[in-house]
């Protein structure tokens, strides 16, 4: 029951980009080690000396999810014919 984090990123620039994409990968020591990945989207914004946010979009982040709009016209085309 121990736990290690390795952070290998220097900081976060909000002039530089104001959004980062952070890989998280999450192992085991066990036999056959088991181990997850996934990305934490971080929005850096800025803000006051009193830590009060001065400038940040507050709507959620979405990722292109690389579906073109013809194939999710056919997805839901097969649901409704399953239906």
């Amino acid at each position: 029951n121990s736990l290690s984090i390795l952070a290998k990123h220097n900081g976060f620039n909000r002039q530089k980009q104001e959004v980062y994409l952070l890989p998280i990968i999450i192992s085991d020591s066990g036999n056959p080690p088991l181990s997850s990945t996934s990305t934490l989207t971080i929005r850096v914004c800025g803000c006051s000396n009193d830590g009060v946010v001065q400038s940040c979009n507050v709507e959620a982040y979405v990722l292109p999810i690389g579906l073109s709009m013809g194939a999710l016209i056919a997805i839901l085309a097969c649901i409704i014919l399953l239906l």
